[in-house]
């Protein structure tokens, strides 16, 4: 019975999908791109307070920093240089593990992301079920016709879980953007238990405040900060994120990696709803504020850079001029 109900929720998946796509043809007033910039407000970022904080307190160097980078077949050809920067730059870095499908390095631990309570299928059927069968036929066009983000939303849980699903890791977990490398010395921790979060004046999006609201009510009169903490990186650590978790499943009734999913606004005005990120960052300021340091981060979403800079030479001297890290992001290659 129940492989007749999937055989026929895939015969149906398939009809829609080939009108929608014949539809597609004619689908040209409206880009996605479009959509998004109508629908996706940036609000006036505040400036951000300069943080003090040393590189030589000793204090701050005896607790081991874990590098957990989730990676795709897209970001191999950066992969190699995010790893060497991490090595050269991160102090008192201890493992570095690269999560993804299948290996893609020697240069890091692998760990495989089916190890993880989610798939990359379980979250394409929710996104199948929550934005294609409910806003059809309109949102079926939009998903057709955009990248698909399962994949994204799939690299985000895997930041958000890294901390309490790998195991023997250290109690800080700073999990890395595969296409972001370091371009100078620098800590995240400080004191016994506390750590730097670093923060932005460029990605202020309240799309992602009100996901993270939805996904943990306690937010809800949690001030808007003014600023983003949306730098391709995060120091996390296992109480932190474990007590994340279990308030969200708490709340939902559900496991957090669907209430997350669940939280995000599945409509078909926009393909970007959620960060793991601005969660990450709103949850440690509201439960952990005396643990947590904000760090304005600068640095460059680079569109200059071309294939032999990055792999002629692992760590160019060029890169510096971009202040803490350069982020070389797939869409923005102009070799692609």
């Amino acid at each position: 019975m129940a492989n007749k109900r999937k055989f026929l929720l895939t015969c149906i998946i398939v009809v829609i999908s080939g009108i929608a796509t014949f539809n597609l043809l004619f689908y040209t007033k409206t880009t996605t791109t479009q959509i998004i910039q109508l629908t996706h407000a940036n609000f006036n970022c505040k400036d951000i307070p300069k943080t003090d904080y040393q590189y030589n307190d000793p204090q701050d160097l005896i607790r081991t920093v874990d590098v957990v980078i989730p990676s795709h077949e897209k970001d191999r050809e950066v992969l190699e240089r995010c790893i060497a920067a991490a090595k050269k730059y991160i102090k008192n870095i201890g493992r570095v593990i690269v999560v993804s499908k299948n290996k893609m390095t020697d240069n890091a631990e692998f760990y495989p992301e089916h190890s993880f309570p989610f798939s990359y299928k379980d979250i394409e059927m929710h996104l199948i079920k929550h934005r294609v069968f409910s806003y059809w036929p309109s949102c079926l066009k939009l998903y057709l016709k955009s990248p698909k983000r399962a994949g994204w939303y799939l690299s985000q849980l895997i930041k958000l879980y890294a901390a309490v699903t790998i195991p023997n890791v250290s109690n800080d977990v700073l999990v890395l953007d595969s296409d972001t490398m370091f371009t100078k010395p620098i800590t995240f921790t400080f004191g016994k238990d506390g750590a730097y979060i670093g923060v932005t004046n460029n990605e202020c999006f309240e799309s992602y405040v009100n996901h993270a609201k939805r996904l943990l009510p306690e937010l809800q009169n949690t001030p808007t900060l003014g600023y983003s903490g949306i730098v391709h990186h995060q120091l996390t650590m296992k109480d932190v994120m474990a007590k994340l978790i279990q308030t969200g499943e708490k709340h939902h009734g559900l496991p957090f990696w669907k209430a997350f999913m669940m939280s995000a606004d599945l409509g078909c005005e926009s393909n970007i709803e959620a960060s793991e990120y601005e969660v990450g960052l709103l949850f440690a300021l509201h439960y952990f504020p005396e643990r947590t340091r904000i760090r304005k981060m600068v640095w460059a979403n680079d569109e200059r850079t071309v294939p032999d800079n990055l792999m002629v030479d692992p760590l160019p001297d060029q890169f510096k001029e971009y202040g803490d890290m350069v982020s070389v992001h797939h869409y923005r290659r102009p070799w692609i």
